[in-house]
């Protein structure tokens, strides 16, 4: 069977996506989170969604792909987190709650305390089995831009509503699955006029797109997903589209890197296991190099420290993994093509 050609710009722009990351996890300065937070986590849902493609037995591929290596990540996070972590931090939140919603995946901080990154993954599940069940029924790009239209208002109502969280992350997906459909019509509808542009119409659109960003981040407020945290409608949407066009001027301007595109092969692992690591690697470097933790997450060069060495740590364990135990994140050959 003849292997999915990788798209060399998709993963370099992964790459730097996994980087943003992993700097919006360690960042406590509100500069830097503001811009991150305005569109990295969209970022991923925008390329998933460009990667979608209608084949037999999708569903159950995804099921795979992203459900197997949740389960994975998540029992291995929660059982270093109840035994070593919860202990250390002197954390009393009930360990059956927290347990429970493994298997129900409800999205927020306090539900996600073992590793808080997962909530990403049967979020990303879901919106794949809606998006692949609507786009079987409605073919028409207009008439399911209306359908994402009303999904966008339910998700923006529900998340102004403070209501409780829903189970795998449904009130994420119902706008989470408006990222995947602009991906989705970027491929199909989009991209051929923009490949159009001249480098002159490329650069200004960047720059445009990336000082309204910068802006715009540090008056309003960020996306968090997971949290249901929001700014006003428009912006919700605008500043993840601008950011999308940042990286993917970046990203195809870049005809080959080879860190970028090591790490935007290895996401789904980058993104299962950093977060545990690097609650630990904060506090040993604190310990061992004597630095305040405040200086580590806020200061620029402390937090570009902390994400090297975090991404350098999570170098071995992604080579274990995939070379012993791809199983476990539902590979079996390595070179296999995952779209997320």
């Amino acid at each position: 069977m003849q292997q999915n050609k990788r798209i060399v710009w998709v993963d370099i722009a992964k790459g730097i996506g996994i980087l943003l990351v992993l700097i919006g996890h360690i960042s406590q300065n509100p500069y830097i989170s503001s811009f991150i937070y305005c569109f990295h986590m969209p970022l991923f849902f925008i390329i998933s969604g460009y990667l979608y493609k209608d084949k037999p037995q999708y569903i159950r591929k995804k099921m795979k792909t992203i459900l197997l290596p949740y389960l994975f990540f998540a029992i291995i996070s929660f059982v270093y987190w109840y035994f070593i972590e919860r202990n250390i931090r002197g954390q009393t939140v009930n360990p059956i709650n927290i347990f429970l919603n493994i298997w129900l995946a409800r999205g927020g901080n306090d539900n996600y305390i073992f590793n808080v990154a997962l909530w990403f993954l049967p979020c990303l599940l879901k919106v794949e089995i809606v998006f692949h069940s609507l786009i079987k029924r409605i073919k028409s790009i207009k008439h399911l831009s209306v359908v994402m239209f009303i999904f966008s208002i339910l998700g923006y109502a529900y998340a102004k509503l403070d209501l409780i969280r829903l189970p795998f992350c449904i009130d994420v997906a119902l706008t989470a699955i408006v990222f995947y459909f602009f991906g989705y019509c970027w491929k199909n509808k989009l991209e051929s006029n923009f490949i159009k542009f001249n480098k002159i119409r490329k650069s200004i659109l960047f720059c445009i797109c990336l000082l309204v960003t910068i802006i715009l981040s540090q008056l309003i407020t960020s996306i968090d997903m997971n949290n249901l945290q929001y700014p006003f409608y428009i912006f919700l949407y605008i500043l993840p589209i601008f950011g999308f066009l940042i990286i993917y001027i970046i990203s195809t301007s870049i005809k080959q890197n080879k860190i970028l595109q090591y790490l935007g092969t290895n996401t789904l692992i980058i993104m299962g296991v950093h977060e545990p690591i690097k609650r630990a690697l904060i506090e040993i470097i604190h310990r061992i190099l004597n630095i305040s933790i405040e200086m580590l997450r806020k200061n620029f060069l402390g937090i570009i420290f902390v994400t090297i060495i975090l991404t350098l740590i999570c170098i071995p364990i992604i080579f274990i993994i995939k070379r012993y135990l791809p199983f476990l994140i539902g590979r079996k050959k390595e070179k296999e093509y995952v779209n997320y």
